[in-house]
């Protein structure tokens, strides 16, 4: 290895590498996707509700 070369870590999620590709679109979908799920939790969405009001 050269001394410019960095050891990147290795993130695995659920058992699948992540990509190095993640781009800006990919983050929206998860955000969005697990907003998605929390409106789906109603004490959940009660906790979200009380803490981050829509803008």
């Amino acid at each position: 290895m050269s001394e410019d070369a960095e050891e990147k870590p290795t993130i695995v999620i659920d058992g699948k590498v992540l990509t190095e590709q993640l781009d800006e679109r990919m983050i929206h979908d998860v955000v969005n996707g697990f907003y998605d799920e929390i409106r789906k939790d109603t004490p959940a969405r009660a906790g979200i509700q009380r803490r981050h009001r829509p803008v």
